[in-house]
């Protein structure tokens, strides 16, 4: 081998040396920033998530006031529709009583009709009430 082409030789290592160091550095530079991108990534997901986290309790905790809520008011008209029934079961004893105290035929039997329709009237709103109150409790379990 002659020296020039010695040279040469060592020319082409050194200049292919010089291109490997050069594309590996490229290639740490290109790592580094893919890690500072990743990490980058990583904290802007766990921010994101804490803000989904945060964002579903309170819709969730709203949905809870807003379900509480209906379920006061459901408990209220049909504690009203109790005290109604109660009522009308108090009006039909009166109707009763007024039918054994009345002499008269026609008022007689006028009392025992609304004593009859009263009394029905209060068993049919008794039994409603019932089922919807537990209705009402199996649906707010």
């Amino acid at each position: 081998m002659s020296e020039i082409e010695a040279k040469t030789l060592i020319e082409q290592v050194e200049q292919a040396e010089t291109i490997e160091k050069t594309y590996t550095e490229t290639i740490k530079e290109q790592d580094t920033s893919a890690d500072v991108v990743s990490a980058s990534c990583d904290i802007c997901n766990h921010e994101c998530s804490a803000d989904t986290e945060k964002t579903l309790s309170t819709e969730i905790s709203k949905r809870k006031t807003v379900i509480t809520s209906k379920f006061t008011k459901l408990k209220e008209i049909n504690k009203n529709k109790q005290t109604i029934a109660e009522q009308k079961k108090v009006q039909g004893e009166a109707s009763c009583a007024q039918a054994q105290k009345s002499k008269n035929p026609a008022e007689k039997k006028k009392y025992l009709q609304m004593c009859t329709d009263l009394k029905i009237e209060a068993s049919k709103i008794i039994t409603e009430v019932t089922i919807e109150r537990s209705t009402i409790e199996e649906q707010q379990r």
